[in-house]
């Protein structure tokens, strides 16, 4: 679907190439579908159209898929400047800012956005992801939480919650979260299965611990530190009491 909608968006640039709302709706699909294209077309609506928020927020975006969080910045503070009223433009910036490791601004921020009357769930997951970095977990789980009761079968804010929640000595809350987020695990995000064994390694539930990790090496044989993770907890368990 996102393929698709990106061809549309290109026949439509290929049409109006004067349009600068053409080159922005392509820069979204393509940052849907992490092309690097996305770069340019964004940028092409900002020249033909340098009011257009939604050309700055998708160069932003784009910024934010080649790692480049103060050029980002930048295109989200230009969106801001254009219309102060743009709340998802300062839950954006508080991302970029995250990334750079600027996390008090970037908590300033996501409280702009919530006061705009941003996207809920992406305000409460971005101020999650904050909280987290600031090692906020209680915070971070709270905020995680919020996010859920919006999109209970996310699967990036299942797993998110549940590492804060665990993080914060929630366990059976947290090791509750770890079953859903593999539940709702569309994409095969192996990361939740070593970070499941953790918890169950902490908790003393060894050999369901061993069975996670034994799952993410299955699934991810070249990764060298899960391969040193699963050995050490099989020693534990073999020396555990029977």
């Amino acid at each position: 679907a996102r393929d698709e909608a990106a061809r549309h968006a290109r026949a439509a640039v290929n049409q109006r190439p004067d349009l600068a709302i053409c080159h922005a709706v392509l820069a979204e699909g393509l940052n849907a579908s992490h092309d690097r294209g996305a770069l340019e077309a964004a940028r092409r609506a900002t020249e033909l159209n340098p009011a257009l928020i939604d050309g700055w927020r998708e160069l932003g975006d784009a910024h934010l898929e080649v790692r480049q969080a103060v050029n980002a910045e930048e295109a989200f503070r230009e969106a801001i400047r254009r219309d102060s009223s743009f709340a998802m433009g300062f839950a954006k910036l508080a991302q970029a800012l995250l990334e750079q490791g600027r996390t008090r601004e970037a908590l300033d921020a996501i409280a702009t956005a919530q006061e705009r009357g941003g996207d809920s769930f992406f305000v409460s997951a971005v101020r999650g992801d904050i909280l987290a970095e600031m090692n906020r977990h209680h915070e971070a789980a709270e905020a995680y939480d919020q996010a859920m009761h919006i999109e209970p079968e996310d699967h990036w804010v299942l797993h998110q919650a549940a590492r804060e929640h665990s993080r914060a000595g929630h366990d059976d809350r947290a090791a509750e979260l770890f079953e859903q987020a593999l539940r709702f695990d569309r994409d095969g995000c192996h990361q939740t299965l070593v970070d499941y064994g953790d918890l169950l390694r902490r908790v003393g539930r060894i050999g369901d611990a061993v069975r996670m990790y034994r799952k993410a090496v299955a699934a991810c044989p070249n990764d060298v530190e899960w391969r040193r993770t699963l050995r050490e907890a099989e020693r534990e368990l073999m020396s555990a009491p029977s």
